[in-house]
């Protein structure tokens, strides 16, 4: 009841409350507003001391809007679609589909990507992987999940089985939208921000052995409530590296993932936590 009634406050007054609610979170949250601090000053190297306060403050403001986005305004996406999203490249999704052989559309957790999963949904057969064990996500992924965006959940699916599943699904032409810079202490090594981590092997593996094309897609809040929309050009990892070559194809993907984070930093959701996925150099 109160979703449906705040769902009317005019949208200057929304960014409003959530630039409020935004501000009084940056100044309560002291330990997470160092550490937020803390982790763009060390990734984010070329930025001056002054630019990372800006983007810190910025960075609790955009995961509000997007909180409100989720919560309140998804109800209404499909009426005004045409004026929320500023698409560009999307004619390279067109154009390998084409091909008959699926597309992988790999991007990070920037700006509001259930939003942009569900545009993808709205015009092509999709399918994603997600991590829905957390109690306080498990709510958000309802909410797509109950607008049709299908997600094979990662803490419930087997590995193998959700391999499976997306194998089928690209070898009947399908989109498989995967976000590459989740981090799981059993992924494969891999380098990210020129740091010993791990990621995702799943983008470079079926992308090898189904020569599979990927798409990088950049997703971002340009203004207010509207989003930009990125596809870049397809990357043929398998033209480049054998199946056996794994771990330099994913080490490729996380250069775009990195590019990506770079253009719009204040809209990657990671900085709470991005500290806890460096592994010790010496180990290597």
């Amino acid at each position: 009841m109160v979703y449906r009634w705040l769902h009317y406050i005019p949208k200057p007054l929304a960014l409003f409350f959530c630039y409020c609610i935004s501000q009084i979170l940056y100044w309560a949250s002291s330990d997470l507003r160092k550490l937020v601090y803390s982790n763009m000053k060390e990734l984010l190297t070329e930025k001056p001391s002054k630019k990372l306060h800006r983007l810190t403050r910025s960075y609790f403001y955009q995961m509000t809007v997007v909180l409100y986005e989720i919560l309140i305004e998804s109800s209404s996406l499909d009426k005004v679609e045409n004026n929320k999203f500023d698409v560009k490249g999307e004619n390279y999704i067109k154009q390998e589909l084409d091909q008959g052989k699926g597309v992988i559309i790999f991007t990070p957790h920037v700006g509001n990507f259930f939003y942009y999963y569900w545009y993808l949904t709205q015009r092509y057969p999709c399918l994603t992987v997600a991590t829905m064990g957390s109690s306080e996500l498990r709510p958000l992924y309802s909410i797509f999940e109950n607008m049709g965006c299908r997600a094979l959940d990662y803490d419930e699916v087997p590995a193998v089985e959700i391999v499976r599943q997306l194998k089928r699904h690209l070898a009947n032409n399908g989109v498989v939208f995967l976000l590459g810079d989740f981090w799981r202490p059993n992924f494969p090594p891999a380098r990210f921000f020129g740091r010993s981590t791990r990621t995702p092997a799943g983008s470079a593996m079926l992308s090898l052995e189904g020569k599979v094309p990927i798409i990088p897609m950049l997703g971002y809040r340009k203004k207010r409530f509207k989003h930009d929309i990125q596809f870049y050009a397809p990357v043929y990892l398998y033209q480049k590296w054998s199946p056996s070559q794994r771990s330099q194809a994913i080490n490729e993907l996380n250069e775009w993932l990195e590019e990506m984070v770079k253009t719009k930093p204040d809209q990657w959701f990671y900085w709470f936590n991005v500290n806890e996925r460096w592994e010790n150099e010496n180990e290597d």
